[in-house]
């Protein structure tokens, strides 16, 4: 399946979202290549840069497991991208799960 083009917002998101990444692993003192061996499968160094240079998406299971063999809370990296950005471009979800503009 082909993928969509990212909207401005998006790509925005998405380059804090991955500089995060990268901030929290030199926090823990690790190398591409040390995460890569902690994950579950074990992956090479390589992976791990494509995901913090933006060329291989990183889904949402990557995403946690990846936050979990470094040692961070997924919600809060999160949470610091929505801060750190100005959060969605779009309407916000209410807690009914409702768009609100």
């Amino acid at each position: 399946m082909p993928k969509r083009p990212m909207s401005a917002g998006e790509e925005r998101r998405y380059v804090e979202f991955r500089r995060l990444l990268v901030e929290e692993r030199e926090k823990a003192g690790l190398s591409q290549g040390e995460l890569g061996a902690k994950l579950d499968p074990p992956r090479p160094q390589s992976h791990v840069a494509k995901i913090e240079l933006g060329t291989r998406r990183l889904d949402a299971l990557e995403f946690y497991d990846m936050a979990r063999a470094v040692g961070y809370d997924p919600c809060d990296l999160l949470k610091r991208v929505e801060a750190n950005t100005g959060g969605r471009t779009r309407g916000r979800v209410t807690k009914s799960g409702k768009s609100k503009k």
